[in-house]
């Protein structure tokens, strides 16, 4: 592994380690998130544009990966904020490297962020989204001056640990691919609710053939948002008013669509998310991060302690385990049932 791999995979685990401690701290609200992860993207400035953009995917696709969102709708909104929020601290610091500080930078990268979170919403959500902008710009300033806190704080090892892995002959798993493609087209291209909740109910029980544990919170929190969002754009049939504030039918059946098309998704790919295969760059983040975790659960004292004491990890060999593949009836199932949904949709 050379000198540079080492570098953006070590930055990339460390915004994945990030990602990790910011699960143990609490949220005010489920879908408030701190943003740990850009840490990393402030500690990498002076990498060239193409390792730093490299990177900003790294972290878009490994954090997806860890947390089981690969698949869904999710990630394509985590790369677009990565995305924008590290090419504009990119360029701010390309254009004014002594003039702005971390904080500015960090600042500047979470409005961007924001700001794309929003527009990806809202082309989905509605535009009803767009009013919940200013929460988000201010949650989004209160998260850059924490990020650029811990940025300030943290020491990159002089010299970054190599990990020699002993590869088992992993491959990519076709057919569980395969049936987490067809079933996520199937998910988005059906507009009838009761074979969206048909297709939400199967994709948990996916989870659960999967080994994946069923947690309510996020559903519940994305069907809040979405019904919310499209509530605010009023369509339909008025049922009611709230302070002269129509609530429209129309509105509410599009908000249940949107929310039982993103829960199915998502739903599916948490249950699918262990059947890719670790290749190049991705492999290398997963393994230094699984190294770091370790170090981290190991270690005592303080989370901010056990976070620096999980930043040395050591040269050290590292044996690939076997993955925990979906099986082929799973897969089969899976074929089957939403050609069925899809079947029944034409009919």
């Amino acid at each position: 592994m050379s000198s540079r791999t080492r570098r953006i995979s070590y930055l990339a685990s460390i915004s994945l380690l990030l990602s990790f401690v910011e699960l143990m701290l609490p949220r005010p609200v489920p879908f408030m998130k701190l943003g740990l992860s850009n840490v990393a993207l402030l500690l990498a400035l002076d990498l060239g544009f193409s390792d730093y953009m490299l990177l900003v995917v790294l972290k878009a696709i490994g954090g997806s990966y860890v947390s089981g969102t690969l698949f869904s709708f999710f990630f394509l909104m985590s790369l677009f904020q990565s995305a924008s929020s590290g090419l504009t601290m990119y360029v701010l610091h390309r254009i004014a490297p002594k003039r702005i500080s971390l904080y500015g930078l960090s600042i500047a990268g979470a409005t961007a962020s924001a700001y794309a979170q929003a527009f990806l919403a809202s082309a989905y959500l509605g535009k009803g989204v767009l009013s919940l902008l200013p929460l988000m710009l201010l949650s989004s300033f209160v998260s850059s001056l924490v990020v650029a806190f811990i940025g300030g704080r943290i020491r990159i090892p002089e010299r970054i640990p190599e990990i020699a892995v002993a590869k088992d002959g992993r491959r990519l798993d076709v057919l569980s691919i395969s049936a987490l493609a067809w079933a996520v087209f199937v998910s988005t291209f059906l507009d009838n609710i009761p074979l969206l909740m048909f297709c939400f109910l199967t994709a948990l029980a996916l989870m659960v053939l999967s080994g994946r544990r069923i947690r309510m919170l996020p559903f519940v929190s994305l069907a809040v948002i979405s019904i919310l969002s499209a509530i605010l754009t009023p369509s339909g049939e008025v049922l009611a008013e709230v302070f002269s504030f129509p609530i429209c039918k129309e509105s509410i059946l599009t908000g249940l669509k949107h929310f039982l098309t993103l829960a199915s998704t998502l739903s599916l790919s948490l249950a699918f998310s262990k059947v890719i295969g670790s290749i190049s760059f991705l492999s290398d983040v997963l393994l230094y991060f699984s190294l770091m975790e370790e170090k981290f659960q190991r270690a005592k004292g303080s989370i901010w302690e056990r976070f620096n004491a999980s930043l040395a990890v050591d040269d050290a060999p590292l044996n690939d385990s076997p993955r925990n593949n979906m099986t082929a009836f799973t897969s089969i199932i899976t074929f089957v049932a939403y050609s069925i949904f899809l079947t029944i949709n034409f009919i």
